[in-house]
């Protein structure tokens, strides 16, 4: 598990995202609202698919840049909590072809998160 979890704010710009992936050497942010509550996940398959489905050929770079976060991650959030079971997530993990799971703790806050390197990494 990777702990504390990098995010991004949802009102944030998409060069944002990509600077703090970058900054970070990691593939993926979280993406919260301003209490820090998960509102979505933000990858760089999301940011790749966003720019080959753009058919608006007057969209600058600059434009795009400068897109939300929030419009441009996958808003589905999928957690689990510390205690469950490691088996339990990776089925959770294959049965949703998911890459990233979120795990809160006992108070419903963000504890960490769990990645198929993390689960690589046990086996």
């Amino acid at each position: 598990m990777t702990s504390p979890v990098i995010t991004i704010e949802k009102t944030q710009s998409t060069n944002d995202a990509i600077r703090l992936m970058a900054g970070k050497h990691i593939s993926g942010v979280l993406v919260v609202d301003s209490k820090g509550q998960p509102n979505g996940f933000l990858s760089q398959n999301d940011i790749l698919r966003a720019l080959s489905g753009n058919q608006d050929e007057s969209t600058t770079l600059n434009a795009f840049l400068n897109t939300d976060v929030g419009s441009l991650m996958t808003p589905s959030v999928i957690s689990c909590t510390i205690n469950t079971p490691l088996a339990e997530v990776r089925r959770e993990m294959r049965a949703r072809r998911i890459h990233r799971l979120v795990v809160m703790d006992e108070a419903g806050q963000v504890a960490g998160l769990v990645s198929t390197s993390d689960l690589i990494a046990i086996n």
